[in-house]
């Protein structure tokens, strides 16, 4: 799990560091860096698998402006590298620094590591390697400056030496944010070919296929179950024939008269679709270990939201899932328990420079109020203050 997080010179963050739980939620005024945040994450996580062009920092719900706006927008700090730092569980630091280079005509993000990478081999057939003392010039005077995570392994008996690329924990490789649009989740087809899209994209055609497996089975019944959260649900069904064209699921309804029997996906209201979306989501087994969800409270009723939220803070223990969401519902904060550690409040903001800032909220002294009172009373801040 990822312990914490530190940012650099990544939009309107200048200096940013964030102490993880396993579920956290981040508040703030519209414009305060909440989603900047997010994808400042999506973008190290893209370095990491050397995915940094526009189409699949897209897939992982960044938006993507021109080069110049991903950097810091403060002239103290235009021309640095954007930095983003992983501290994990096992006291591992992962560090990525982002560049737009200029070396080709259309231009380019790079990791400096990765490129530092290159050179590194490169200064080796240079020099020879003639002796392991080679070897430590040329890391301390090309590349350990910026506390780079060269990985190189010498043997000493014959003198080899060796370069790899470091593998990365899957908690850092696979962080995307989800925002998700009615229109995607009433897609049964699948065209972007990815296992659950950002957008909502692939959900029944991903729920068709794990199906059809014992193990896929267990997974959706556990979905099913979790979907009782809903008054008038009974039950789902959906068709297990890889080929059958069958591009429904049945829906049913404990209230509609049994001579319609059922309604698929495309009657079904708005609040299914987000629910089902999100406890697959978090119930099953090949989706990313570490996500974000921007919005969470979209299309759901306040009530549900806190019972939701409550839902989706089991799960994530359960199921090993790491999730930051983002939310404008004071509902959702009620659903925390914030005398344990593994859930966390954050409020964001922009300080007196207009720079992203961010505070982590404790567990209120005064039980008689709950957090969404105290959010919405201006106790916590998070709330805008120009009107």
């Amino acid at each position: 799990m990822v312990k914490d997080i530190k940012i650099q010179n990544f939009k309107s963050v200048v200096d940013l560091d964030i102490p993880l739980g396993r579920f956290n939620v981040l508040i703030g005024e519209n414009g305060c860096g909440k989603s900047n945040i997010l994808e400042a994450i999506t973008f190290a996580s893209a370095a990491s698998m050397d995915q940094l062009d526009v189409h699949d920092l897209e897939k992982r719900g960044m938006r993507v402006p021109s080069p110049q706006f991903m950097y810091s927008a403060f002239e103290d700090h235009k021309k640095d590298d954007i930095l983003v730092s992983f501290e994990l569980s096992k006291d591992i630091k992962e560090s990525f620094y982002m560049h737009f280079s200029d070396d080709v005509e259309s231009g380019r993000w790079i990791e400096r590591g990765k490129t530092n990478a290159k050179k590194f081999i490169s200064s080796l057939k240079e020099v020879g390697a003639r002796s392991i003392k080679d070897v430590e010039n040329i890391l301390l005077s090309e590349f350990l400056e910026k506390d780079e995570n060269i990985n190189i392994s010498i043997k000493k008996a014959g003198k080899k030496i060796s370069f790899g690329l470091p593998t990365y924990d899957k908690e850092i490789t696979g962080f995307r944010i989800y925002s998700l649009n009615e229109r995607s989740l009433r897609r049964f087809d699948n065209p972007d070919n990815t296992v659950l899209g950002v957008d909502g994209t692939g959900l029944f055609s991903y729920l068709k296929k794990i199906a059809s497996t014992e193990k896929g089975s267990v997974i959706l019944s556990r979905i099913i179950e979790c979907m009782s959260i809903l008054d008038w649900f009974d039950d789902l069904k959906i068709p297990t024939e890889a080929l059958s064209g069958d591009n429904s699921i049945m829906l049913y309804d404990q209230y509609i008269d049994t001579a319609l029997n059922y309604f698929d996906q495309r009657s079904a209201n708005e609040a299914f679709l987000y629910l089902l979306f999100y406890f697959t989501l978090f119930i099953s087994d090949t989706t990313p270990a570490f996500f974000a969800i921007d919005n969470i409270e979209s299309a759901l009723n306040p009530k549900l939201c806190r019972e939701f939220t409550k839902e989706l803070i089991k799960l994530a223990s359960l199921h090993d899932k790491q999730v930051i969401v983002t939310t404008h519902n004071p509902f959702v904060l009620d659903a925390l328990d914030l005398n344990k550690e593994d859930q966390r409040l954050f409020v964001v903001r922009r300080d007196v420079d207009g720079h992203t800032k961010i505070n982590r909220i404790s567990a209120p002294k005064d039980s008689n109020i709950s957090l969404s009172e105290a959010w919405m009373k201006g106790y916590i801040g998070g709330l805008p203050n120009n009107f």
